[in-house]
């Protein structure tokens, strides 16, 4: 091979060479291509109240609370499944810690969360639905004219610790809770249904809309042989999953 015929070949290695790295640099640095394939569907988060050793509330022969609220959120899983990505905190009998429970949501990148308990009472006329928003007393309005959600009382602590991630969706939390009451009212026409806030602990380090709903009262006879029917549970379900849906239809992406 003579010399012009080597740097002829030369040239031609380099263009070729040159041409390859800016491809795959454009490749490298060009934005990412999102497909409707690729996109995840909305996460609920549901998290059936005790477990294992944890009995919860006891309802004679009507079962105990732990049993109850899996059932419950298994039938929620099935109502809820064909559009969202539903992760359940327990799917068997066994006790997540606390903290993992809202862990589960956070990581899941939730878009709501929903705690299932029954209530219980020494005053066995005790009954009714509560479903509960999470409220503290650092998160009142420091002057009538404050009805936000006590801003003053979170940047009067500091930076936002893990325990309070709640309060960034006191708003929203207390819209999807009056949304449950709602249907929930609608549904059961023979059962008090009662909405308010707590500082209820499960609820607290949740980063998205969160509600605890507590589905009636296991000390209240009448209550105890309703929630051991299915057909009691799955109207509940379907109430609990109606509002759930109605929230997100409205407030998706907008929190």
């Amino acid at each position: 091979m003579n010399t012009l015929q080597t740097r002829y070949t030369a040239s031609c290695i380099f263009l070729i060479a040159l041409a390859t790295a800016a491809s795959g640099w454009w490749l490298f640095c060009r934005p990412p291509v999102s497909s409707a394939a690729e996109s995840p569907r909305p996460a609920i988060v549901i998290d059936p109240g005790h477990g294992g050793n944890d009995s919860g509330a006891a309802g004679g022969s009507a079962g105990v609370e732990k049993d109850i609220c899996l059932t419950l959120a298994q039938m929620i899983y099935i109502e809820l499944e064909s559009t969202y990505r539903i992760v359940l905190t327990r799917n068997a009998d066994y006790t997540p810690e606390l903290f993992t429970r809202t862990q589960t949501a956070n990581q899941s990148k939730a878009s709501t969360f929903v705690s299932l308990h029954t209530g219980a009472s020494v005053q066995p006329h005790a009954n009714g639905v509560t479903v509960f928003y999470y409220s503290h007393p650092a998160l009142r309005p420091s002057s009538p004219s404050d009805t936000t959600t006590g801003a003053e009382g979170l940047n009067s602590l500091g930076p936002t610790h893990w325990e309070h991630a709640q309060w960034r969706y006191l708003s929203g939390s207390q819209k999807l809770a009056g949304m449950v009451g709602e249907h929930l009212s609608n549904d059961l026409t023979d059962v008090p249904v009662t909405v308010q806030g707590a500082p209820v602990a499960v609820l607290a380090g949740a980063n998205m809309p969160a509600v605890m709903v507590e589905i009636g009262y296991l000390s209240h006879p009448k209550e105890a042989r309703n929630l051991k029917n299915r057909d009691t549970l799955e109207v509940y379900a379907k109430s609990i999953s109606s509002a759930v849906q109605a929230f997100l239809s409205q407030h998706l992406n907008t929190e």
